[in-house]
């Protein structure tokens, strides 16, 4: 008697599940539309609302669609449509809050909070918003420390709000786990650099340039050296 009721407890949870899969999935042998996939995606919310990769699918949805609608802003600005512009943009501010609103609701139920967190730097970094991007990856960055590649975007958003020391001493955390990180050799490179630190950024900015000889970044990086090097006092 007492596992009966837990034989149609777990009975009902699988068919939900199965049910939930099937709405997000659509329809057999066909590829949905981005409208259609978010009512699919929406299907499976409401039948499974537990399940975190729903929600933050749909956050994924909402993101890609705040970000097409950014493009199709620059391309009316380019072509001198500005009486568009202002509204495409408020209509992909629509979708961004959307995006943001979706993948909260998927993080008490995640299984990975940092994919989320990652989802969530990637949306407002796309938007310029470099504060809340920060403060995204760092999240990530507590339940998964050991991600060097995310860890240096951290390092990189700390060297583009001017804090050097923090994004060099991130860099070198990334370089002790992944030594062929170039990007954490540029970053490193770069903070030192502003730092005055002049040899020990050439050699960084030298190995980046080793890793990724066409990262356009180095190259910059490489020339600013040279102009500081060439302007400073020998002795």
């Amino acid at each position: 008697l007492l596992v009966a009721p837990l034989l149609v407890s777990s009975a009902y949870g699988g068919v939900s599940v199965y049910n939930a899969e099937l709405a997000f999935v659509g329809k057999k042998d066909s590829r949905p539309n981005i409208t259609e996939s978010l009512a699919n995606t929406r299907k499976a919310i409401a039948i499974s609302p537990h399940e975190s990769y729903y929600r933050q699918q749909l956050g994924t949805y909402y993101s890609n669609a705040a970000r097409s609608l950014q493009r199709r802003a620059m391309q009316a600005q380019q072509q001198g449509q500005q009486d568009k512009v202002q509204q495409i943009l408020r209509k992909a501010q629509t979708y961004r809050k959307k995006a943001e609103n979706a993948l909260y609701a998927a993080l008490p139920n995640a299984w990975a909070p940092e994919n989320v967190y990652i989802s969530l730097f990637q949306l407002h970094y796309s938007a310029r918003e470099r504060d809340k991007a920060e403060r995204a990856i760092s999240n990530a960055l507590l339940h998964s420390p050991h991600l060097g590649p995310v860890r240096a975007q951290l390092a990189a958003l700390q060297l583009d709000r001017g804090a050097y020391k923090d994004a060099l001493a991130t860099a070198q955390w990334v370089l002790e786990i992944d030594p062929r990180n170039a990007m954490a050799h540029r970053i490193g490179g770069q903070s030192l650099l502003e730092l005055k630190q002049f040899d020990a950024a050439e050699k960084h900015l030298k190995r980046a340039q080793a890793l990724a000889p066409q990262d356009r970044a180095v190259q910059a990086a490489l020339q600013k050296l040279e102009q500081a090097t060439a302007s400073t006092p020998s002795g």
